[in-house]
């Protein structure tokens, strides 16, 4: 929460950050991981409270209402990730194509459709899951219906294999442009590479914490075998260390970022000598 939040502060204090269209993904995704941050608080306050001796026995009503962030936002952070692979993909691989777009509307309609999706799968949930009790049990997938996670863990799935598909295709071309590549002197062609490593680096902390886990429940899923009783609330550890990567990682992949940061907490008599050296 502490990383997202930071990142906000600056896009919102820099104008130019801020009105800059090829970043509206990237602060999307920090908006949505803050706001996760925020209002999964009295779940996880709750699974942390009732959870820590035997036997467990929560309330089934506060936990599947307390727990709508994790289902929209589950779905929210997917979208986003492959919106955000598919955009490096075209920029990587059609970039005239990738000019031609805009930035803004296509992050615009990406968080619309991560928006849609997260209602979708909260409807779900609720018309497919009676509220029943689930002793001994300290996650939302206990207290859902075997259909809503077949379903649920299903579309996570095919999601998830656009992700790794994607990633491993960007992968493997920032490999091929890096052997390939000589002396980089172009401003626009550092911001171009930049960008490549801050959208990996945000796609490969996605890829460990969100898009493998989520195969491998869609898998167990199709299987029969439910794993949220036996590894517990997995979900929201993943969705929470996600989140905190990723802002790691846009502050110390970013060099206007850094720049920033380091300016705002420099002390002011620090700034006024750098600004009287530079004159």
């Amino acid at each position: 929460m502490i990383c997202n939040g930071l990142i906000l502060f600056m896009f919102f204090r820099v104008e130019r950050m801020y009105k800059n269209p090829t970043l509206r993904l990237l602060l999307f995704v920090a908006i949505t991981d803050f706001l996760h941050a925020f209002t999964t608080l009295p779940y996880t306050i709750y699974l942390t409270a009732f959870c820590i001796s035997l036997p467990i026995n929560l309330n089934p009503h506060y936990v599947m209402f307390s727990s709508t962030p994790l289902t929209i936002q589950l779905k929210i952070k997917l979208t986003l990730t492959v919106a955000v692979a598919f955009q490096r993909a075209l920029a990587l691989f059609l970039p005239v194509f990738y000019r031609n777009l805009c930035s803004s509307s296509y992050a615009t309609a990406s968080l619309l459709l991560g928006i849609s999706l997260g209602c979708i799968d909260l409807f779900l949930e609720f018309a497919l899951s009676p509220i029943v009790e689930s002793p001994n049990c300290g996650t939302i997938g206990c207290f859902v219906s075997d259909k809503f996670l077949y379903y649920w863990g299903t579309s996570n799935m095919v999601i998830g294999f656009l992700v790794i598909i994607f990633t491993f295709l960007i992968l493997l071309k920032l490999r091929s442009i890096e052997i390939r590549s000589s002396v980089v002197v172009e401003n626009q062609t550092n911001r171009f590479s930049q960008a490549n490593r801050t959208s990996a680096g945000i796609l490969i902390t996605s890829l460990l914490f969100i898009t493998i886990p989520s195969v491998g429940v869609g898998i167990c899923e199709m299987i029969g075998y439910s794993i949220f009783r036996r590894v517990g609330p997995f979900y929201t550890v993943g969705l929470l260390c996600t989140g905190t990567c990723n802002g790691i990682v846009y502050v110390v992949l970013n060099k206007d970022m850094r720049r920033l940061v380091t300016s705002f907490f420099s002390p002011p008599s620090t700034k006024l000598f750098q600004s009287t050296v530079n004159k």
